[in-house]
């Protein structure tokens, strides 16, 4: 299985394609159409969990109980750190044409509160995506990107006081990356194994799947891609490993074996 990367930084642009469909279907037949076109009206939405919270060494991030409240006072988010929204044409024939997919992250530095401040936008790009042809895919990871709040002294390169890194950013993109590996597995294996989810009303053609993101989630996407080795995971991320486990860690419900490549 293959998956085309397209990586963004900050803003994901969709491109015209093409849509092939049986009779009865309301997709354009065999028509090139451009990016401002709407195709479809009428527009799904799943929720697939995609992660395994019993999983031996699994350890979520912690988030505040209240978004903006600096009180240490946190709970873990198990029950919807590791999964994804599938935004999908309702009136597609999919046994006849499977649809290509973009799988999207959001953005937000990795910090507690960033799914909630970013849905909004997440919900807009894939909702577009899906009127105009494509299975979208809007995945959440771990997050919790605890600040350091320790300021550092005045010096002569630093006139103003500066915060210091903390070593939660470089936890938080580790998590991440297994997450969105993980996750691209999970989509993988489901479509294969599509037979088993009767509740399933897409289909995917899984040799046209694109991934982006926003900030932080196209910094996760581009290493989820790139830094496929454990060894160029632990040049950026040393001593993430014993702690976390592998990037290939079995959290998910796909696994290695349903891995893919760059084309």
């Amino acid at each position: 299985m293959k998956i085309l990367c397209v990586l963004l930084l900050l803003q994901i642009i969709w491109a015209g394609t093409k849509a092939q469909v049986g009779s009865g279907d309301s997709t354009i037949h065999s028509c090139n159409y451009k990016s401002t076109n709407i195709l479809f009206a009428d527009i799904g939405i799943d929720t697939v969990y995609y992660g395994n919270h019993t999983a031996t060494g699994y350890e979520d991030a912690q988030y505040r109980l209240t978004c903006g409240d600096l009180t240490p006072h946190c709970v873990s988010n198990e029950d919807t750190a590791l999964l994804y929204y599938v935004y999908y044409p309702k009136k597609h024939n999919y046994i006849v044409t499977p649809l290509p997919c973009m799988i999207v992250e959001h953005g937000g530095s990795y910090s507690d509160c960033s799914g909630i401040y970013n849905t909004r936008d997440m919900k807009t790009l894939c909702n577009a995506y899906a009127q105009r042809g494509w299975v979208a895919i809007d995945l959440e990871y771990r997050r919790g990107n605890i600040e350091d709040t320790t300021i550092a002294p005045l010096s002569r390169t630093s006139p103003e006081p500066v915060k210091y890194t903390s070593v939660y950013s470089v936890e938080a993109i580790y998590k991440a990356s297994q997450d969105t590996r993980g996750a691209y597995n999970s989509i993988i294996k489901r479509e294969i194994k599509h037979d088993s989810f009767p509740q399933m009303k897409y289909r995917i053609d899984t040799s046209a799947i694109f991934v982006g993101g926003a900030s932080a989630g196209s910094l996760v996407t581009m290493t989820a891609v790139y830094y496929q080795k454990q060894y160029m995971m632990d040049s950026i991320a040393p001593g993430a490993k014993p702690v976390f486990g592998s990037v290939n860690y079995p959290y998910y419900y796909g696994d290695s074996s349903y891995d893919y490549t760059l084309q």
